[in-house]
């Protein structure tokens, strides 16, 4: 969880005091004099905890695990493609409790240049997968792919899913989809009120 936004008030009603930063706290004495309310809009972030059945098989041979998802740090989920059409379907449950705004993933694919990794996201209100981007072939640098979402659409009983599939052409069991890391951002609310400060 990191706090990447403090919003200030008074009690008087009058305009926000807004200070941008990436603190992970705060102390007291940070706080503007007079200020006796305090909004805190908290940017977290939560990963995948499962490999999911619910929505299908999953095809290609996987090698490591969800575990691998929540650094950046070269520890890989991969899946070798299989040799059929699709070559890869994989779905990742991502456990998500506030209101979801983005995706962001990152990985690699080292199949043909013609061929791309789709990644859809599951959309509970029309029950269909929504295609948002391609994977495309990337011979060794790992590239992140930011997908904006909408909470009411794309989540639902505290979940996210996301499925990358290769279906453009058979698959070739000498091709790797890498994941490295697998991100959702959600955010939340919370006010309470400090000691308030003397005007000095």
């Amino acid at each position: 969880v990191l706090l990447t936004r403090l919003t200030f008030q008074n009690n008087a009603g009058t305009a926000d005091l807004k200070h941008q930063t990436d603190w992970r706290g705060y102390h007291p004495h940070d706080l503007p004099a007079g200020v006796t309310l305090m909004s805190a809009f908290i940017e977290s972030f939560a990963y995948p905890d499962a490999i999911s059945t619910a929505f299908g098989a999953t095809v290609g041979t996987v090698a490591g695990g969800v575990g691998q998802l929540a650094l950046i740090d070269a520890t890989y989920l991969s899946v070798q493609e299989a040799a059929a059409n699709p070559g890869i379907v994989l779905t990742l449950d991502i456990p998500v409790p506030g209101a979801v705004s983005e995706l962001a993933i990152t990985g690699r694919y080292t199949g043909s240049g013609s061929h791309q990794v789709r990644i859809y996201v599951y959309n509970h209100t029309t029950l269909t997968w929504a295609f948002f981007s391609n994977i495309t072939r990337k011979a060794s640098t790992d590239g992140t792919t930011y997908i904006n979402l909408t909470d009411v659409d794309y989540r639902s009983g505290g979940y996210v899913h996301v499925q990358f599939l290769h279906s453009s052409a058979n698959g070739n069991t000498g091709h790797y989809l890498y994941l490295d890391r697998v991100e959702a951002k959600y955010a939340a609310q919370a006010s309470f009120e400090p000691t308030q400060l003397p005007v000095s």
